[in-house]
This record gives C-alpha cells, structure tokens and sequence, in this order.
C-alpha cells in the first residue's frame, strides 16, 4: 500500500512538472521549439515560433529547420545538432524566411537534452532583425564618421573621461610618429606637455551639457625638437541622462598663422612708433612754421613801417619844399616805386597800422626811441600840444586808453 502511495506522489509530481514546462512552453515570449537531432523535424513548438514568421501552425508543421534556414543545408543543420549533442549548449545566429519572403535574423539558443533515453536539441530564438538593422545603420555611420575624419587635415582623437584614448585619426598618429595600436589606450593628457596639462584639464573641466564645447591655442614641443602652435577645439559627449561619455577633440597646427600673427604684432609695434614720431616731426615742424609766418610778417612790417616812417614823411617834407618840375617828376617817380616795392607788404600788415598818418608814425618811432614830448617837439618842429594830440590818435588807434 505505501509503495502505491510513493508511486501515486511521484507520477503526480511528473505530471505538476510537464504541466509546468507546457505551461512555460506555450506562453514564453520568444520561440521555443524541440527539434530532433537526427532528422531535424521539429518535434514540437509554441505559437510565437509559427506566428513571428507570420505562418499558420499547419503551415509551419510541414517545414523542417533546413527549409525556413537562410544559406543552410539540412546536413549543416544536422552536423551543427550533433556537435550541441556531443559538447554541450551552443548559442549562434540565423536568417529565417517569413511566408511574406522577408529574411529575418534571429539569435538561437541551443541546449541539448535528454528524454526516456532519446536526445532532443531545445532551442530559444529571438527575433534580432531590428538590432542588426540598427547595428548596420551605425556601423555605417561610424563608418563615414571615421572616413571623414581620415580625410580632414586635422588630428581627430576621442577619449574617455579620464583620458583613455579611444580612437586616433592618422594625422594624429602621424604627429606623434606612433602607430594607432601605440595610443589607442594610452592617456591622452600623458601626451600633453606636463607644464600644461593642468591649464588643459581646466578645459574639460569647464565642459558642461549645456556648454559642451571649447576652443584653446597651446604652445607644443613636437617629438622632433620643433616648437608649435596646435589649435584645439574639444567636444564632451553625454548621454541621455546627461552622463558624460567621452570626449572628442580635433586639433589644427597653426604655426604658420602664430608666426604671421607675431610678425603683424611687431610691424604695427613699429608702425605705431614711426607714426608717433612722425606726428612728433610734424609738431615741431608746425611751430617752426608757424613761427616762420610770424617772423616773416614781422619782417614785412617792420620793413613798411619804416618806409612810412623813414621814407613816406620825408618824401612829404620834400614835396613841400618847392620843387621845380623836374624835380617834382623825380619825386613822383621815386614815391611810385616805393609804392611798388612796398605793395605786398601792405596786403598782410595789420590794419590798424596802416590808419597811423605819416606825423602819427615818425611820432610814434620818436617814443620808441624813448624820446620825450618836447625833445620830439623840437626834433619835428611841432609845438607840444600838436605831440599831445598825435599821441592821443595813436593811442585810440591801437586801442590803448
């Protein structure tokens, strides 16, 4: 009685366990199937595996493996089950065909095993057609990305956040006479003058998602002795959470224009001195002449009014001492051309001398003198009143009351 009882527990623990592994069977989310190693007929599958594929359960029952497998034969398949049978789970990609024709790629899960005595090969398939797709698209991608920096004149490198390089361009390697397998996981700032890599490290430090980029000229020493100027400009990558993943740099040698820019510098250096002291010759010669202008218009009035002075009254004198006609036309004669010679002068002197009468001015040269009114009374033969009078006329005309 108690060993049917035991027997009873155990066939109603088998059935619990099949029950269960139906159950996980049919409702998986993926394809499951059971094939035979042998002949490679599906032995069972779950609705996913048929439905994915868009065919009927009917439909898909009368397919082997080898008939909906893209590129594989059934002695492929074959060899392949014999292989999981012998040394154990395997995991592999195929290409299915769906009834529409489409070719789908899925990743399969193989597991052999073991029931009443009889091998099986247990697969899971997941459909990975969108992955590859996408993997595809970006392997293109990175692929025109790695093209068109190759092809750029610049040194293009990218690395991680704490300065592992992750990828070097040829220009890059060129620079550093290395082989890309030579900096690829070495550390970028170890490549950075070490007087420098703290002002550098600044830079990145400053990177922000909202302010990812930045620019900045470095003097370097290049691995053959030569000085340079590199210009770089930096890019950090974040991700979608705002972590950042790495860092892209791309560098141009501006040496050239570093050279060009210091020779400007010191030409307007220079420039601007010789224009300073140009203005400073300019200056100076300006008051000379402008000093030139006075001392010439002095000269011109000093020389007119000493001919009014000297001259003028002493030809007025002469005129009234009775002259005969001869004489008279003489007199005429010599006041014209002293008219004449005279004329440009009178052009620039100031007005104001030229109101004196002849009197006014022999007067005035008399003071100059430091003659007193009576000693110019008697030297002109003019009563002291007729001094006093032309000395007032001076004074109103010179503006002196």
């Amino acid at each position: 009685m108690a060993e049917c009882k035991d027997v009873r527990l155990v066939d109603e623990a088998l059935w619990e366990s099949e029950e269960k592994y139906r159950m996980m069977f049919e409702h998986a989310g993926f394809r499951m199937q059971l094939n035979d190693p042998a002949t490679g007929e599906k032995l069972a599958f779950n609705r996913l595996a048929y439905e994915q594929l868009g065919y009927t359960q009917e439909e898909y029952k009368k397919f082997t493996v080898a008939d909906l497998t893209l590129g594989k034969t059934r002695k492929t398949i074959l060899d392949n089950y014999n292989k999981i049978t012998k040394n154990g789970p395997d995991i592999y990609e195929r290409k299915v065909i769906a009834k529409t024709g489409d070719i789908r790629d899925v990743l399969i899960s193989a597991v052999p095993i073991k029931i009443g005595g009889r091998h099986f090969i247990h697969t899971i398939s997941v459909d990975i057609t969108e992955r590859k797709r996408i993997e595809e698209a970006l392997r293109k991608s990175e692929e025109r990305y790695r093209t068109l920096l190759e092809d750029m004149p610049a040194m293009n490198c990218r690395f991680k956040p704490d300065g592992e390089l992750t990828y070097v361009d040829n220009d890059y390697c060129t620079y550093f006479n290395k082989r890309s397998a030579e900096l690829v996981g070495k550390y970028f700032f170890q490549l950075i003058p070490e007087e420098k890599r703290a002002k550098v490290r600044s830079y990145y430090r400053s990177l922000t998602k909202e302010n990812p980029v930045v620019t900045y000229d470095i003097k370097v020493t290049a691995p053959s002795g030569e000085i340079r100027w590199q210009q770089w400009t930096n890019r950090a990558l974040f991700n979608k959470q705002g972590n950042l993943v790495e860092y892209q740099s791309m560098g141009f040698d501006i040496t050239k224009n570093k050279i060009a820019m210091e020779s400007l510098k010191v030409r307007e250096k220079e420039l601007k001195a010789k224009t300073h002291k140009l203005e400073e010759v300019n200056t100076a010669l300006k008051v000379l002449l402008k000093r030139r202008e006075e001392e010439k218009k002095e000269v011109e009035d000093y020389i007119l009014l000493n001919v009014k002075e000297l001259v003028e009254t002493y030809l007025e004198k002469l005129k009234m001492s009775g002259l005969n006609k001869t004489q008279n036309t003489y007199m005429n004669i010599i006041e014209s051309n002293i008219k004449e010679i005279v004329s440009p002068f009178i052009r620039s002197i100031s007005s104001k001398y030229l109101n004196f009468t002849p009197s006014e001015i022999h007067i005035a040269h008399l003071v100059k003198q430091g003659r007193r009114e009576k000693e110019v009374a008697n030297v002109l033969n003019l009563s002291l009143s007729t001094v006093k009078f032309h000395k007032r006329n001076i004074r109103k005309k010179l503006g002196i009351f």
